[in-house]
C-alpha cells in the first residue's frame, strides 16, 4: 500500500504538482512551468471556524434530531469533506448534555468502498439487511488521568474480520501509520483520513459513515445520523451518512 505525506506534516508545508507540459504548439504555452498547488481545506488544528468556510453544497453533513428522546443525543452535527488526498470529518459536541468522564472514547464508523456487500456490524443505524461497515476509527478523547481533553487524538484503525453483512463485533487491528490524525478540543473533534492509505480495499468516489461516542464500557453515548421517530421508526434510527469526494 502506498504510502503518502501525513497530514500533520502537509499542514506545515504545501504539497506541489506539477501540471503536465503542452506540447500542442497550437496553443499557448506561457503556463507550461506554472505549478498546480494542492491546498488543504481543512487545518488540523483544534480550530474549528474553517469548517465554516467550505461550500455548503460540497459538505455532507447532519445534525441531531429529537435531541430530548434520541436515546444517543451527545453529538450536536457532524461535517465530512472529501477531496482526491483526504477525507476531513468534524463531530461537534452537544454540551448541553455530554459528560465526559474516565474512558471516553470516540468511534468512526466508515464503509469505505462504499459495497453493501462487504463489512458488517448494525451500530445505531439503519442499515436494513446488508450492515456494511469495514473500517473502525476509534480512540480516547477525555481521560482524567491524562489531564481531562486529549488535545493530540491517538487513532487506532481496525478493519472489519467477521462474516459479510452480520453484526456483533468482530473487528481486526490494523497497523496503518498516518491513515488517521485528529484532534480535540472541550468543543469537538476533527480528523483528517488519507484515503491513499485506506485498510481495507479503496476508499471509493461515494461512501458512507457513521459517528459516535462512547463512555462506561464502550456504551454509546451519542451516535449521528439519526432521524425524527415516527409510527415507522419509533427508534429514530437513519442510514449512515453519504459522502461524494470532491474532485
Amino acid at each position: 500500500m502506498k504510502r503518502i505525506l501525513s497530514f500533520l506534516a502537509l499542514t506545515a508545508m504545501i504539497l506541489s504538482v506539477s501540471c503536465k507540459k503542452n506540447d500542442d504548439p497550437k496553443k499557448p504555452d506561457d503556463k507550461k512551468d506554472e505549478e498546480k498547488e494542492y491546498v488543504a481545506p481543512i487545518t488540523l488544528d483544534g480550530d474549528f471556524s474553517d469548517w465554516a468556510k467550505l461550500d455548503a453544497s460540497k459538505t455532507a453533513s447532519c445534525t441531531l434530531k429529537a435531541a430530548d428522546t434520541w436515546a444517543y443525543p451527545e453529538i450536536k452535527s457532524a461535517k465530512v469533506y472529501a477531496d482526491e488526498l483526504f477525507v476531513f470529518v468534524y463531530m461537534e459536541f452537544n454540551t448541553a448534555v455530554l459528560s465526559p468522564e474516565s474512558g471516553s472514547h470516540f468511534a468512526l464508523y466508515i464503509n469505505g468502498d462504499g459495497n453493501t456487500a462487504t463489512g458488517g456490524y448494525n451500530g445505531q443505524w439503519d442499515q436494513g439487511e446488508t450492515p456494511c461497515i469495514d473500517v473502525l476509527v476509534m480512540g480516547t478523547y477525555f481521560d482524567p488521568d491524562a489531564g481531562g481533553w486529549i488535545k493530540d487524538l491517538d487513532c487506532e484503525v481496525y478493519a472489519w474480520n467477521g462474516e459479510p453483512n452480520t453484526d456483533g463485533w468482530s473487528w481486526g487491528d490494523v497497523e496503518v501509520a498516518d491513515f488517521a490524525q485528529g484532534k480535540c478540543t472541550n468543543k469537538g473533534m476533527e480528523f483528517a483520513l488519507s484515503r491513499d492509505l485506506y485498510p481495507a480495499g479503496t476508499f471509493a468516489e461515494e461512501f458512507s459513515i457513521g459517528f459516535q461516542l462512547q463512555t462506561n464500557g464502550w456504551d454509546a453515548t451519542g451516535a449521528l445520523p439519526n432521524a425524527e421517530p415516527s409510527d415507522d421508526n419509533p427508534s429514530g434510527k437513519a442510514p449512515l451518512l453519504t459522502v461524494k469526494v470532491n474532485k
